[in-house]
Parts: structure tokens; C-alpha cells; sequence
């Protein structure tokens, strides 16, 4: 057998083996730990934030006043949290109405629209089911949560 077999092998377990869609997006600690708060910010407000709201947050990650102890720079935010999400389209800026302002755009989690059954074998198109799964299982479980404590 060739090394790459093992490789991929191992690929499937750790991706298969892993809940956390942070962990399977980033590989730093740190930078995981920032999305998880970023995530759980972005939670609070399902209508999602507007550019300034995101702004401020990140101002307060670089500051540790969103986690004690915890401080994260702004810049490699946006950098690495904020670039791969926009770019895997977890992330997006939408149109919301707002009544005081009219239309406007703000960030929202994007939930993917994926098929119940993914498709079979280990491609390209597996994993990216297996990703777009977690992201949404991830709000799926914060919405039922807050539908619970409603009631």
C-alpha cells in the first residue's frame, strides 16, 4: 500500500470522528475557539448584524472583552474567520428591512441547502456535504434551543 492510502484513510476517520464544524474548518486552536465565539455571537441575532455591529465585535475580540483571557486580532479575523466563511458561503450579507432605517444589509448565517442523503464514496462532493451538514446541524440546534426556553 502507498502512504496516500493511509493519509486519506486517516482524513475520514478525523473528519467523520469530529462534531465541531469549527474544528473541521480551522486547525489552530486559537483561530477555533474565535469562530466558536463568533458563531455564538452570531446566534443571538438571527436577522443578523450589520457592518458596523461586526465591526465592533471584532474591536471587542481584540480587546478580551467578549471572553476573559481571550483576545484574538482584528485583522486576522478578517483575514482567516471572516474570509473563509464569506468565501464557503457560510457567511453572507443580505438584504433585511429594518424599521427605522429602511433596507439594509447585514451578516447572517447562510443555512445550505443540501440533499438529506449524501451522496456516496469519499469525493470532493461528500466532503463538501459533510461540511454544509454540520453547519447547518449547528443552527438547527440553536434554534431548537430557543423555541424550547420560549415555551
Amino acid at each position: 500500500m502507498k502512504l496516500h492510502r493511509f493519509v486519506n484513510k486517516a482524513r475520514r476517520e478525523i473528519l467523520s470522528e469530529k462534531t465541531d464544524i469549527c474544528e473541521l474548518l480551522f486547525s489552530h486552536a486559537k483561530t477555533q475557539h474565535a469562530c466558536r465565539l463568533f458563531l455564538q455571537w452570531l446566534k443571538k441575532c438571527p436577522q443578523g448584524y450589520s457592518r458596523r455591529e461586526l465591526s465592533q465585535f471584532t474591536r471587542n475580540l481584540q480587546a478580551g472583552l467578549i471572553e476573559k483571557r481571550f483576545t484574538y486580532r482584528r485583522s486576522s479575523f478578517y483575514r482567516i474567520i471572516y474570509r473563509r466563511l464569506l468565501d464557503l458561503g457560510f457567511l453572507g450579507l443580505e438584504p433585511r428591512w429594518d424599521n427605522s432605517k429602511g433596507s439594509t444589509y447585514k451578516y447572517a448565517a447562510v443555512r445550505q441547502p443540501i440533499a438529506k442523503r449524501g451522496p456516496d464514496g469519499w469525493s470532493f462532493a461528500r466532503l463538501s456535504w459533510m461540511l454544509c451538514k454540520r453547519w447547518n446541524e449547528e443552527f438547527e440546534l440553536s434554534e431548537t434551543g430557543s423555541q424550547e426556553g420560549e415555551s
